[in-house]
C-alpha cells in the first residue's frame, strides 16, 4: 500500500484529491495541517502542524511514497498586511518540504495551486470563478516551468503551478 502525504487537504484541491484517494484501496493518506480534513479512518490519519512555523516537518512520518503539496496561507486575501504568513506558508514551507523530500530518495512530489486552473481576469480570484481548462488537468505555470522533471536522480517532482497566491490582481501564467 502506498502512503501519500497531503498538505492543504482542507482546501479546494485537497478535498478533491481526498475524495479520489478515498476510493483508491491501494492508498493510505496522511494529511498535515492545523486541523484534520475530516475524520480519521483505517487508511487516513492526520498530523497536526502549522506550516507557518519553522520545524513543522518534524510532524511528518518518516516514510511516504508521494507528497501532494497543496497548502496556501489562510491569509491569502490579506496582502500586504499578512505578507509574513504568506511567505512562510506559500514559499518557506514549500522549501522545507523540498528539503524533507530530498532526504528521502524515491519520494514523488507534486506541488499544485488552484491559481493554475482559473481563467485570466483582473481583480480577486474566487473559488466560484470559471476554470480554464474546465477540468482538473494541470498545466505548467511561469515562473517554475523550467524546473520540471528529475533532479540529480535523488528524487523527482512535478510542477503544476507553484506561486504565492495573494488573491489579488492578474494571474501571471
Amino acid at each position: 500500500m502506498k502512503t501519500i502525504l497531503v498538505t492543504g487537504a482542507n482546501g479546494f484541491l485537497g478535498q478533491a484529491l481526498l475524495r479520489r484517494l478515498s476510493a483508491d484501496r491501494g492508498a493510505r493518506v496522511v494529511t498535515v495541517g492545523r486541523r484534520p480534513a475530516g475524520p480519521a479512518t483505517a487508511r487516513r490519519t492526520h498530523r497536526t502542524a502549522d506550516l507557518a512555523k519553522p520545524g513543522w516537518t518534524r510532524a511528518l512520518p518518516d516514510r511516504v511514497d508521494a507528497v501532494a503539496h497543496l497548502a496556501q496561507s489562510r491569509h491569502h486575501r490579506d496582502f500586504p498586511a499578512k505578507a509574513r504568513d504568506l511567505f512562510d506558508v506559500n514559499v518557506r514551507a514549500g522549501f522545507d518540504l523540498l528539503e524533507w523530500c530530498r532526504t528521502r530518495p524515491g519520494v514523488r512530489l507534486v506541488i499544485a495551486s488552484t491559481g493554475s486552473f482559473y481563467a485570466p481576469r483582473s481583480g480577486a480570484i474566487r473559488e466560484s470563478d470559471r476554470t480554464e481548462p474546465p477540468t482538473f488537468t494541470p498545466r505548467p505555470n511561469w515562473p517554475w516551468t523550467p524546473w520540471r522533471g528529475p533532479t540529480r536522480g535523488a528524487w523527482t517532482w512535478r510542477w503544476c503551478g507553484c506561486f504565492p497566491s495573494t488573491g489579488r490582481g492578474k494571474r501571471t501564467g
